[in-house]
């Protein structure tokens, strides 16, 4: 026989009626807020900026790389010796401390 909870669970009482049917969500909490995001409009008309289409926490880390390395833009300067500079100084940290880095 089924324990005394199951048998209370069973009783006709406690189940629905055959109209009603108790829908069950498993999605979890974060996704279903939405307040604060942007979005594009159903036509494109409106396009989103840069900073619109990135998620807050995100921009940092996305938009460091853009200011980091400036000199690989159209027409900026001192390209080849960016690289240069920037070899000799891993080359020199690998060499003077080779097991930190």
């Amino acid at each position: 026989t089924l324990p005394f909870v199951f048998r209370r669970l069973c009783h006709a009482e406690f189940l629905p009626a055959p109209g009603c049917v108790a829908a069950l969500h498993t999605t979890t909490v974060l996704e279903k807020n939405r307040a604060g995001r942007y979005r594009v409009t159903r036509n494109h008309s409106k396009p989103l900026t840069y900073e619109m289409s990135n998620p807050p926490h995100q921009i940092a880390h996305r938009k460091a790389w853009n200011s980091w390395n400036t000199s690989n833009l159209q027409g900026g300067l001192r390209r080849s010796e960016t690289l240069v500079e920037d070899m000799f100084i891993r080359k020199f940290m690998t060499g003077t401390w080779h097991r930190m880095f």
